[in-house]
């Protein structure tokens, strides 16, 4: 097989990853969450008004992180049969859903921010920046270990779903820690450019043959006991 086929089928299933979520019905999710979204800005005491975007987008895409093995039911079983090594599987959903993330960034900001009673200053926006730059990488990862820990063949509005959610914001405040100690106490906000970088090669090396050797031990239990 060439490298250059290799990349078309990379791209391909990065593709099919953007593409599923948006003929998903849960993609229209997005819709209730966005007006809570609006409800949480206009409230006075809830702080910076990129609080809520981050609120409304995490939630939104709670299986893209939690759930990558049944993005659809049998989605573990067809890629068990395809000529593919589940690191570039893995890799391709990784990839999937930062696009998704920077898709929808912008429109989930462009709507809830709308109605912010606050303006937007450019301060707001490179803090957002710097917030989404140290917290997606450490989210893929432990999106990556939830996805085996507690596969959901169906996704929707289940407890199980609800469940996912609090503990993808909860796994979010802590993994934003390092944010507020490189922004907040040391006042050095390139700290959070040096992390990113850190945080990708940490992903790129490591967590994404953990994932795919993890799956290739427990595939035929998270099949049959999921």
């Amino acid at each position: 097989m060439t490298a250059s086929t290799w990349n078309r089928q990379d791209q391909t299933l990065i593709a099919m990853q953007v593409k599923q979520f948006f003929v998903h019905r849960r993609s229209l999710h997005f819709i209730p969450l966005t007006i809570a979204g609006v409800f949480l800005i206009v409230w006075p005491h809830f702080g910076s008004p990129f609080v809520s975007v981050f609120l409304v987008l995490l939630a939104g895409l709670e299986p893209q992180f939690n759930n990558i093995l049944f993005r659809t039911p049998l989605e573990l079983e067809t890629f068990s049969i395809l000529p593919l090594d589940w690191k570039r599987i893995i890799r391709a959903k990784n990839i999937g859903t930062i696009t998704l993330t920077l898709i929808l960034l912008p429109l989930v900001a462009a709507a809830v921010l709308y109605f912010s009673p606050i303006f937007i200053t450019s301060g707001h926006l490179t803090e957002a920046a710097l917030f989404v730059s140290t917290l997606l990488f450490p989210m893929l990862h432990v999106g990556n270990l939830r996805s085996i820990q507690h596969p959901r063949r169906e996704t929707g509005w289940q407890i199980d779903d609800i469940a996912g959610i609090v503990e993808l914001l909860i796994s979010a405040t802590i993994l934003s820690i390092p944010y507020f100690i490189f922004t907040g106490m040391l006042d050095a906000p390139v700290l959070c450019v040096v992390y990113c970088i850190s945080t990708v090669i940490f992903w790129w090396r490591y967590s994404i043959p953990k994932t795919a050797s993890l799956i290739e031990a427990q595939q035929i239990d998270i099949c049959m006991n999921r």
